[in-house]
């Protein structure tokens, strides 16, 4: 099974990616998580430019990462109580190309709530309406928010958040393979 990791972040020491990255060594047998490395490449979205044929490259790219995946596993910062523009920005290419309709959907959180619920929100209400396949019951939680590359991987290499991540990722491809 193939899974695509999205990350939120732009930020070069993202804790974010830095879940991510983690989540994917944690993932159950027979399972591969795949982190999409090309956010900052997406241009700024516009309806012109999704008439165009071809798509840009990156957002190319990007829809073909999504569609080929058999479930989407999103870390995402909350910024200004919403979704960073970065990431809606990606999100907006993948509107009308209909690559996420009843795509399996979970998030994976560096900070514990209650931090982190307004990106949370935002992010059910637009992947909702673009009628991705929420997976709600297994998002897992790793307290990231604020930490220093090396803070961050000492942390994720604890076993206590290592068990998180795997029994947030085996709950969602159990959900995966129940459908």
């Amino acid at each position: 099974m193939k899974l695509l990791g999205l990350c939120g972040s732009l930020r070069a020491a993202s804790t974010n990616h830095a879940l991510l990255q983690a989540a994917a060594r944690e993932v159950p047998a027979g399972v591969q998580l795949q982190v999409f490395e090309g956010l900052g490449a997406i241009p700024l979205f516009s309806p012109d430019a999704d008439e165009a044929v071809p798509a840009p490259a990156p957002v190319a790219a990007l829809r073909r990462a999504v569609a080929e995946a058999e479930g989407l596993v999103i870390a995402c910062p909350e910024y200004a109580h919403g979704i960073p523009g970065a990431f809606k920005n990606a999100l907006d290419w993948i509107v009308g190309s209909n690559e996420m309709t009843d795509k399996p959907t979970t998030f994976l959180a560096a900070s514990v709530p209650p931090r982190g619920l307004l990106v949370r929100e935002a992010l059910i209400e637009v992947l909702g309406a673009m009628s991705a396949r929420l997976v709600l019951d297994c998002c897992g939680a790793v307290p990231l928010m604020g930490k220093r590359p090396e803070e961050a991987a000492r942390i994720l290499a604890e076993a206590v958040h290592r068990q998180t991540l795997r029994a947030s990722l085996e709950a969602f491809v159990g959900a995966i393979r129940v459908r």
